[in-house]
């Protein structure tokens, strides 16, 4: 009896040790939930209504979107030593350039040696040469930069809340100097993609800054999170990446050779993306390397875009409870007349995910990333 006596005991005390935990549990959900309703009803959000829009049903992965892994066996150039290598510049002894978040421009040796080259006190995001072999930078943070051999940055058109930019993001570079770049969104959203995407307004443009003459020029308004730019080889029109809208726009800039008036026209290249598009680059024969982001998620095109009710009440909630993006390595090609003619996956998203852009050198795609901690390498041969 005694040693049932014992048992009973420490069995109660059992119960009393699970009931705390139960308590406590319980205090932290309550607490949880306080703090979550607290936050939607007092979170700042922009003072923009939010525009209706219904996405387009997303193309079927098929024929040349059809699934496969060729990502998922990438070369990870610097793992680990990475963080976010959003774009690529590559020279021509075969190193490697890209921002980082921490503001830092690196420079990666083909062994995946990594050392410092320039410091931009920002968010350095699309890169390219220029023409004094410089390396131009769009910085989120800072605006439109120039980096010498020595690293030492100039400041070419400085970010500022109003004008002339808010959020500097892609660019590319004709052979005359002439700078095309694009200006991601507008001071309404303090250069958050989330909560554009949640307004769903035409807030982007698309720029153009003479490096010899310091001109600068607005090409385009009205554009949904201007993103990726790339000039056609004959540099006759200018392709930008609007990623909101799953497409992209084009601007051409200059008439037919047959004398068809066209300049300043402005039209869809290519329309109803499967995925976000990020960054453009050219292959030099007319096709372009398009990064898919994320790929399109049912539930965002179906449920939270059509709803006007839902996107006003998601921009009040915390950062930690967003939609994310899924985890799935996307990028596609297309040819000269906006045709998806090719597409790389990365399912399990283990080697590639996020992907910002893609730069092809010497039959090598270099791919990079968001929030990755490696450039991908892709031989094509």
């Amino acid at each position: 009896m005694k040693f049932f006596g014992k048992g009973k005991k420490r069995l109660f005390k059992g119960f009393g040790i699970v009931r705390l935990v139960f308590r406590v549990l319980l205090y932290m959900i309550i607490a949880v939930f306080i703090f979550s309703v607290g936050s939607v009803l007092f979170l700042h959000a922009p003072d923009v209504e939010p525009a209706p829009y219904a996405p387009p049903v997303a193309p079927k992965m098929e024929g040349a979107l059809r699934k496969n892994s060729a990502l998922s066996g990438v070369q990870l150039l610097a793992k680990g030593k990475l963080n976010g290598p959003e774009d690529i510049a590559v020279d021509n002894d075969g190193t490697v350039y890209t921002g980082l978040e921490d503001g830092r421009i690196v420079k990666i040796s083909p062994e995946g040696d990594v050392k410092s080259f320039a410091e931009t006190g920002g968010r350095p995001l699309g890169l390219q040469w220029g023409p004094r072999g410089d390396l131009i930078v769009a910085d989120g943070v800072r605006g439109l930069l120039s980096v010498n051999p020595k690293g030492e940055v100039t400041v070419l058109v400085p970010r500022a809340e109003t004008v002339p930019l808010e959020l500097a993001d892609d660019l590319d570079v004709s052979s005359s100097g002439l700078i095309y770049f694009s200006d991601a969104t507008g001071p309404e959203v303090q250069m958050d993609y989330y909560q554009d995407l949640m307004i769903h307004r035409p807030l982007g443009r698309l720029l153009r800054f003479d490096y010899y003459t310091n001109e600068l020029e607005v090409l385009l308004t009205g554009l949904y999170f201007a993103n990726g730019v790339a000039l056609s080889p004959d540099e006759d029109f200018v392709l930008v990446s609007e990623m909101s809208e799953y497409r992209i726009t084009r601007l051409w800039l200059e008439d037919s050779k047959n004398g068809e008036r066209r300049k300043g026209k402005r039209e869809v290249f290519a329309d109803n993306l499967p995925g976000f598009p990020d960054g453009i680059s050219g292959d030099g024969d007319g096709n372009y390397w398009v990064a898919l982001v994320s790929p399109r998620m049912w539930f965002v095109d179906n449920i939270v875009l059509p709803n006007l009710w839902l996107r006003k009440l998601l921009m009040h909630f915390p950062k930690w409870t967003r939609l994310s993006g899924s985890s799935y390595g996307l990028i596609i090609q297309l040819n000269s007349e906006g045709e998806i003619v090719e597409s790389l996956h990365d399912p399990s998203g283990k080697s590639l995910s996020g992907i910002t852009n893609v730069v092809e050198r010497e039959e090598k795609l270099y791919i990079g990333t968001l929030e990755g901690d490696a450039i991908g390498v892709y031989d094509r041969e």
